[in-house]
């Protein structure tokens, strides 16, 4: 895929080793593909496709994933010790994206870098289950009381996927709510009973709208997804299609299949032709990413065009910009405070469609 001069070559080499294309380490820094590598979360899985590929692999990047491969295998363990403590108090919780991935989509759980384990319970559980956690030696952050820690563990824990009492307008994205999800989650493997994860269909959804979320600012969000996605049946995209249907999700789906079949070179036709069509500003939008550039927050107006009607987009994208736990400039409230949230937010919506549009003339100048 062609690049603007001014994306660097280790950019443009994780690019070709992402869509497994040919590689040449040629004007390749190889502490500056290593920086960037654990930059995107790729630290670990890049230097198995080096490997892989007859390439040398950097002394730090293969350390990097003994480290992970160390520190998922303490994680997994901790996980194990939640699912004995939570069968006796009978809380049921769900373990999504890297914990849950590192040990079922990845070919080796040390391929799966993460900073956490992400938890969902059940509202009406969240108080019970941090008095669980305290007894387990968690103690919660008091300034983000959402995130529970241990010597071995660091758990964040919502009541919705999409981190909702942040951002309440997220719940805008999940129309059916978390019900659905918890109807259709299973364990999270063998001898788990209390922790289950979501089904592959829900996770992929969930993933997209992670993404999303964050500008696909990490490619490793982007391969959870591809993994997901790889080697399934046209009944498993008929399913996932459908469900996305029911759950209100398919523009984000569509959209995140269009990046992932962009980075990683794949062929989702059969899925794609089941979900909306993305526009060409959207396409343009997503293809700066994948050209190596920053979304900045055209992720969040990306995933605002996914709910219908212009006030809820304004209040997810405003919700983005000054989130529930910081109620504005100066921490003020009230109808002042939200007619500044407002202004401050229709403003840089404007600059980033100024930015996209500088982008966008850019490209088709260095295009060749």
């Amino acid at each position: 895929m062609p690049y603007a001069p001014s994306v660097p070559a280790e950019a443009r080499f994780l690019a070709q080793a992402l869509a497994r294309r040919p590689l040449s380490l040629e004007g390749v820094d190889e502490a500056a593909l290593c920086r960037l590598a654990s930059a995107e979360g790729l630290g670990p899985w890049l230097s198995r496709e080096m490997a892989a590929r007859g390439l040398p692999v950097p002394g730090p990047l293969a350390r990097m994933g003994y480290a992970v491969l160390a520190q998922n295998l303490v994680i997994r363990a901790a996980l194990e010790d939640l699912d004995r403590a939570f069968s006796g108090s009978g809380l049921q919780v769900l373990v999504h994206k890297g914990a849950a991935l590192a040990f079922s989509a990845y070919p080796d759980p040390g391929l799966r870098p993460m900073e956490d384990a992400d938890l969902m319970v059940r509202r009406k559980d969240a108080g019970r289950l941090a008095g669980v956690l305290s007894g387990l030696g968690y103690s919660p952050q008091p300034r983000a009381p959402h995130l529970f820690f241990s010597a071995r563990l660091r758990l964040d824990v919502h009541t919705h996927l999409l981190d909702a009492e942040r951002v309440p307008a997220r719940r805008l994205l999940t129309p059916r709510g978390m019900g659905p999800v918890w109807e259709e989650a299973r364990p999270l493997g063998p001898g788990f009973e209390s922790l289950k994860t979501p089904s592959p269909a829900d996770e992929v959804l969930n993933l997209a709208l992670h993404a999303l979320k964050h500008s696909m600012s990490r490619l490793v969000w982007l391969l959870d997804l591809d993994l997901l996605l790889s080697g399934r049946d046209k009944a498993f995209f008929e399913e996932l299609a459908s469900r996305a249907a029911y759950m209100g999700q398919e523009k984000a789906l569509a959209l995140a299949v269009w990046m992932a079949a962009r980075v990683f070179g794949r062929d989702h036709s059969s899925l794609a032709a089941r979900l909306p069509c993305p526009g060409t500003l959207e396409t343009s939008v997503l293809d700066l990413r994948a050209r190596g550039r920053s979304m900045g927050l055209l992720g969040e107006i990306l995933l605002a065009s996914c709910i219908p009607g212009w006030g809820g987009r304004l209040a997810l994208f405003a919700g983005a910009v000054f989130p529930h736990r910081d109620p504005g400039p100066g921490g003020r409230s009230g109808p002042t405070a939200r007619a500044l949230r407002l202004a401050v937010s229709g403003g840089l919506a404007v600059r980033e469609a100024a930015r996209l549009v500088f982008a966008l003339v850019s490209r088709s100048f260095s295009s060749p």
